[in-house]
């Protein structure tokens, strides 16, 4: 896993960047209402944890609930390292994107 910029230098760079990638147009689609600026926030974290490979899968998850279950109970060691490099996203992005 990439390493993650001190925070402050990480919420300056979200400020900044887009949404366009596929974690962020993802979260746009999911139809919880998500804002522009949270999901540009989601999209940088993925940038900085995850490959492009990941981040079309992580998408797809985000899509299909089902799909990610199938993902994490899965005993294929692809299945298992992807989850992994996933939760570390999903930590990251919580801890930098969504309001405490």
């Amino acid at each position: 896993m990439r390493a993650i910029l001190p925070l402050a230098g990480a919420l300056t760079i979200f400020a900044t960047k887009s949404v366009a990638g596929p974690v962020g147009s993802a979260c746009l689609s999911s139809g919880r209402s998500p804002s522009q600026p949270l999901c540009a926030c989601i999209q940088n974290v993925a940038d900085m944890t995850l490959d492009g490979r990941d981040q079309k899968l992580a998408a797809r998850l985000m899509a299909d609930p089902e799909k990610a279950e199938a993902v994490r109970v899965s005993d294929s060691s692809r299945n298992k390292d992807f989850w992994a490099r996933y939760q570390g996203f999903a930590d990251a992005a919580g801890t930098l994107c969504v309001p405490g």
